[in-house]
């Protein structure tokens, strides 16, 4: 396992002309180990790019020999300062953010990510310059979301996010915070006993190694991890160039449920959410049981197991072109109570011309209805 996590530290210690993290993960994709990839050959690396090799053969060498050094020291940073770490091929690792092409190679942290992968994550994010309004608009999220099996996740800055993370705490939900920076600090000050609390149900957590500081450019960098892991992000109030904007526009282009809270138009603190409401970035926020229902979310365990049992009949009045296909799709509803058609065909086995046609069926006859994002579910 040491050998493995090095690999990938390793990896995320590559420095060389035309190396991101989108490329690294393009090659642990195409590869499937860390290992491979740094004994692959500049050709054989540079073919998946579909360009010409980026650096010569023995300077790429030279390069991974350096990234070991690093990693070992690392390593043992880690090991000395009661730090974990989560590579990109572990179970652990967020399997939301494994998604993301820019997915961070490793995450290090503190803490337990027993549930992040268990239960469904919500982010909740915002300005520094917490109103009463959104700090009291928080506080109503975050309790109505106390009767479900959620994680709360947010970026430990002062406002919104140190808020979010302390009302979940007192509702004894499972919350992880994502730093800008190495763990060997946290900022700010005022969020370390938050931290320190937050270790017993959850985890902060980071991408940055040991001893690397918060900086202007590494903040942007951790939103992305914020929307990245979590299934839905709401913005509780921000300015037009807030940070909060950043993780919700990103959400929104990884495709997760982006929700965004209205308020007054005179109020600067509401610009961003306005502004992403007009732009159909973000849904109009109302009410907590848009997001659950986004999510398919039911309240408790047996809730779920009761609507699992539940047989939902095919209206005879249907004129059945396909009656075994038609009760296939409702019954794999039924399972996961919202499905993407993309995933409806996979599973069901259906090309998406037949597919169409049962669920345009199932639709007009208020079997099932769809949903924001290409989504199915049947019909409550």
């Amino acid at each position: 396992m040491h050998t493995e996590i090095i690999d990938y530290l390793a990896l995320g210690f590559l420095k060389a002309k035309g190396i991101d993290t989108c490329t690294i993960i393009k090659w642990l994709h195409h590869f499937e180990h860390a290992n491979l990839v740094l004994n692959a050959s500049v050709a054989d690396l540079a073919e998946i790019l579909g360009k010409i090799p980026f650096v010569a053969d023995e300077d790429w060498q030279r390069n991974v020999a350096l990234a070991y050094q690093k990693a070992q020291e690392e390593f043992q940073h880690i090991k000395n300062q009661g730090i974990q770490a989560v590579c990109f091929a572990d179970a652990d690792y967020p399997s939301f953010l494994k998604h993301c092409p820019d997915a961070p190679i490793v995450l290090y942290y503190k803490g337990t990510l027993a549930t992040l992968n268990e239960r469904a994550n919500i982010s909740i994010v915002g300005t520094r310059k917490a109103s009463h309004y959104g700090i009291k608009q928080t506080e109503n999220i975050v309790q109505a979301l106390s009767a479900y099996k959620v994680n709360i996740i947010s970026g430990l800055a002062q406002g919104i996010d140190q808020h979010a993370h302390l009302c979940a705490l007192e509702a004894e939900l499972p919350t992880f915070g994502v730093l800008g920076h190495g763990l060997q600090q946290i900022h700010p000050v005022s969020s370390r006993e938050i931290a320190q609390k937050m270790q017993k149900q959850g985890a902060v957590l980071t991408e940055f190694p040991w001893g690397f500081p918060a900086s202007k450019y590494s903040f942007p960098l951790r939103n992305r991890i914020v929307a990245g892991i979590s299934e839905a992000t709401i913005l509780i109030e921000s300015a037009i160039d807030g940070g909060g904007m950043i993780t919700a526009r990103l959400s929104s282009e990884y495709n997760r449920e982006t929700f965004a809270l209205p308020a007054r138009l005179d109020d600067e603190l509401s610009q961003g959410c306005l502004a992403l409401i007009a732009q159909n970035k973000a849904r109009c926020f109302t009410r907590i049981e848009e997001v659950l229902e986004s999510l398919g979310i039911a309240k408790n365990a047996q809730e779920k197991v009761k609507k699992s049992q539940e047989t939902v009949k095919i209206p005879e009045k249907i004129n059945k072109l396909y009656p075994q296909e038609q009760q296939a799709i409702i019954n794999l509803l039924q399972e996961k109570e919202k499905l993407h058609i993309e995933e409806l065909s996979e599973r069901a086995g259906f090309d998406f011309s037949d597919l169409a046609t049962i669920l345009f069926e199932l639709e007009i006859e208020n079997v099932i209805e769809s949903l924001p994002g290409k989504y199915y579910q049947v019909k409550k």
